[in-house]
């Protein structure tokens, strides 16, 4: 039996609130001239509206992301963005580098070095369902895991992925592709990068 999509909408609704509720947003107090540093690919590129959004409590927000590319193509903007002195940051690459079958070129190493250079950073892991092989999806994600080893301000973190590997087929990515988000999933991924961010760099 499927469950319909209102009902699939309001079950993930509710657990992203349970989500939102682990972060004290009540003790979360920022200074007004945060400078948020946000990496990604096109998953994050479509969401950009929804982050600014969300975002509106940080001084500045810096969005370096760019569709179609994978982790070492994304290494320029990130190093832009770094040179901006940001007080936190948000990466969510690795998409295009599953897709590609590069994980094991992937230049992890070299994107965690920068995100070790922000005083906090958070890098979510994407979902292993999707229209990739799950095996190369943890294969990339259990490389950032190791190359976070040894960063006490660099927090991996499965907030995204868990909510689309754990919700209906197509509840948050769009039909066509089941990678990028819908309408719902950019709300989410905004709300996620914010909360997970809120929540490790308090």
């Amino acid at each position: 039996m499927t469950i319909p999509h209102r009902t699939a909408a309001a079950v993930l609704a509710t657990g992203l609130v349970g989500l939102l509720g682990l972060t004290g947003c009540s003790l979360f107090q920022r200074d007004a001239g945060e400078r948020v540093l946000i990496v990604g690919d096109s998953v994050t590129y479509q969401s950009r509206a929804e982050l600014k959004e969300e975002f509106d409590w940080a001084g500045e927000l810096d969005i370096k992301a760019t569709s179609g590319l994978r982790t070492d193509e994304l290494l320029p903007g990130a190093e832009e963005g770094l040179s901006h002195d940001p007080s936190s940051a948000v990466f969510m690459p690795g998409y295009n580098d599953v897709l590609q079958n590069r994980v094991d070129q992937a230049a992890v190493p070299e994107m965690m070095d920068i995100a070790a250079q922000v005083p906090c950073s958070v890098w979510l892991l994407i979902p292993v369902k999707g229209v990739y092989s799950p095996d190369i999806a943890e294969a990339y994600n259990q490389r950032v895991r190791d190359e976070a080893k040894g960063h006490d301000n660099v927090h991996v973190i499965d907030d995204w992925a868990r909510l689309v590997d754990n919700s209906q087929k197509f509840a948050l990515v769009k039909t066509a592709d089941a990678v990028h988000p819908n309408d719902l999933g950019r709300r989410v991924v905004a709300e996620a990068m914010s909360a997970s961010l809120k929540r490790e760099c308090d």
